[in-house]
C-alpha cells in the first residue's frame, strides 16, 4: 500500500480514463465454506485488484467500461490462490452518419455454479462454488427515416458466451431481426413489426434451438392518461429442451395507465411461447428521491441468455447454472431514496423455473435493504441484511435458507484515497443436511484512484 504510486487521471477531449488500485487484507473464520460437522479453518487472504474505467464520447463513438482484475492470495491455503476478472463494457460507432451503426456489450462475471452447494459473497468466500462467465456481443445495423411515416431497422447480432464450467456448453447466438416503426405521422395509433429469425449453437454440436417469429404491436392513445396496446403475431420455436414446440399465433391486449407525473403502470395478458403470458410494470416516485418498482414477466430462458448482457437480465444468485431450456416466471420489487445524510435500497424478489425435460420445479424467493449514512464529511458507514429461500423441486424435498448480513466504514483519506472496514455473515440452513453452515469475514484495505 505504501507503495502506491499518484498520477492525474487522463481527459482527452470528452473521453475520461481512470486507472485505480485496490489492496486489502481479510480474514475468515470458515475458508472452506464448511458445514458445522466438518473442520473449519481459519485464514487470512490477500487480494490485489487493479481496476480501469472509460468513460466518454468521441467523434462518432461512445463507450462505458470498467474493469477488474483481482488476485487473491491465501495465507495458509496456497492451493486456494486464484485470479478473476470482472468486466461491464457497452459501446456504440458511428460509421455512416445517422445511417450505419455498430453497438458491442461484454461482461466478465463470477457466477454461483451449482445452486445446491454452498456459496459466499464474502471477499474471502467468492472463489468456492463460483465459475468465469464471458459474454460478448457485436450487433451493425442501418436506421432509415422515411419522412414522418416511418423508421426501418435492420439488425444482425452475434453473441458468443463461454464458462470454466462442465455444467454447461459454451453457445454462439445469431440474430436477425428487421424492425419497422411507425413515425410522427401516427402520434394517436403508433405501430410497429418486428420480424426475428435466431439460431443458438452448442460448441460441438447441432443448433440446440431455432426462434422465428413475427411481431406486431399497435397502441391507441385514448388521453394523456391511458393507452390501449395489443399484439398479434406468429412464432416457431424449436427446443430439445421443451416437450411442445411452440407454433402458432401470439396475441396480447392491455393498457399503459399514466394517472400522474409520477406514477406508471403497464400491463399485459395473452398467448406467447406457447403458453399463457402475463407482464406488468410498475412505478411510483414518491418524493423527489425516493422511488418503488415492480415487474413480473414470463419466458423461455436458459443459463447462457441469461448471461448475455443484450437478451435478458442477469440471473438471481438462487439459482446455478443449468444445461437444459426452462421456463421462467419472476417478480421483482425494488426501492430506494435518500433523506438528507441517509441512502437507502432494498426490494423482494419471486422467481419459478419450470424444466419440462427433467419435470422438476424449483422456487426462490427472498429480499434484501441496505442503508448508508454519511457520519461526517470523510466518513460514511452502512448496514445490510437479506435473506432468500430455495426450493429446489427434488425428490428429497430439499430446501434451503440462506441468511446475509454486512456492515462497513469507509473513509476517504484524500480525494483519491479511500480507506474501507467490513464484516460479513453468511448462515445457511438446509432442512435435509446434518449441520449449518457460519462463516464470519472481516476485511480491510485501500482504494487507491490514479
Amino acid at each position: 500500500v505504501s507503495g502506491l504510486v499518484y498520477g492525474p487521471v487522463a481527459h482527452g477531449g470528452s473521453w475520461t480514463i481512470t486507472p485505480g488500485l485496490s489492496v486489502s487484507e481479510a480474514f475468515t473464520d470458515n475458508s472452506g465454506l464448511n458445514s458445522d460437522n466438518e473442520d473449519r479453518n481459519s485464514d487470512f487472504t490477500t487480494q490485489i485488484s487493479p481496476t480501469l474505467s472509460i468513460a466518454g464520447e468521441g467523434g462518432r463513438s461512445s463507450l462505458t467500461l470498467d474493469y477488474t482484475f483481482t488476485q487473491t492470495l491465501y495465507h495458509r491455503n496456497t492451493q486456494g490462490d486464484e485470479s478473476n476478472n470482472a468486466l461491464s463494457a457497452v459501446g456504440q460507432v458511428e460509421l455512416w452518419k445517422r445511417i450505419f451503426f455498430v453497438d458491442g456489450q461484454a461482461t466478465i462475471s463470477q457466477v454461483v455454479e451449482d445452486e445446491t452447494q454452498v456459496s459466499s459473497d464474502s471477499a474471502t468466500g467468492q472463489n468456492i462454488n463460483r465459475t468465469e462467465a464471458r459474454s460478448f456481443n457485436v450487433s451493425p445495423f442501418l436506421r432509415q427515416h422515411f419522412g414522418q411515416w416511418l423508421e426501418t431497422e435492420p439488425r444482425f447480432t452475434f453473441n458468443r458466451t463461454t464458462t470454466e464450467s462442465d455444467i454447461v456448453e459454451d453457445t454462439k447466438t445469431r440474430t436477425a431481426s428487421m424492425t419497422v416503426n411507425s413515425g410522427r405521422r401516427f402520434a394517436i395509433f403508433p405501430w410497429s413489426v418486428v420480424a426475428l429469425d435466431r439460431k443458438t449453437q452448442n460448441d460441438g454440436s447441432e443448433p440446440s434451438e431455432y426462434e422465428r417469429r413475427v411481431d406486431g404491436s399497435f397502441s391507441y392513445v385514448l388521453d394523456r392518461k391511458l393507452t390501449l396496446t395489443g399484439t398479434v403475431g406468429w412464432e416457431n420455436i424449436e427446443d430439445v429442451g421443451l416437450t411442445e414446440q411452440p407454433k402458432g399465433m401470439t396475441w396480447s391486449g392491455g393498457y399503459t395507465l399514466r394517472p400522474s407525473s409520477r406514477t406508471s403502470l403497464q400491463f399485459s395478458y395473452g398467448d406467447r411461447n406457447g403458453d399463457r403470458d402475463i407482464s406488468f410494470n410498475a412505478s411510483h416516485r414518491i418524493s423527489e428521491r425516493t422511488s418503488v418498482d415492480a415487474s413480473y414477466s414470463e419466458s423461455i430462458q436458459t443459463s447462457q441468455a441469461l448471461l448475455d448482457p443484450a437478451l435478458a437480465a442477469p440471473a438471481l444468485t438462487g439459482f446455478g447454472l443449468s444445461e437444459s431450456t426452462f421456463r421462467q416466471k419472476i417478480f421483482r420489487l425494488n426501492f430506494s431514496g435518500s433523506r438528507r445524510r441517509n441512502t437507502f435500497d432494498g426490494g423482494a424478489f419471486w422467481e419459478q423455473r419450470d424444466t419440462e425435460s427433467t419435470g422438476v420445479r424449483a422456487i426462490n424467493y427472498g429480499g434484501n435493504v441496505a442503508l448508508s449514512r454519511r457520519l461526517s464529511s470523510r466518513l460514511e458507514g452502512s448496514i445490510g441484511l437479506g435473506v432468500q429461500t430455495t426450493d429446489f423441486g427434488t425428490a428429497d424435498d430439499r430446501e434451503e435458507i440462506d441468511y446475509s448480513a454486512s456492515t462497513s466504514l469507509s473513509y476517504q483519506v484524500r480525494n483519491d484515497i479511500r480507506a474501507n472496514l467490513s464484516y460479513n455473515l453468511t448462515l445457511t440452513k438446509v432442512n435435509n443436511a446434518p449441520d449449518d453452515l457460519l462463516e464470519n469475514a472481516v476485511s480491510i484495505g485501500l482504494t487507491k484512484s490514479f
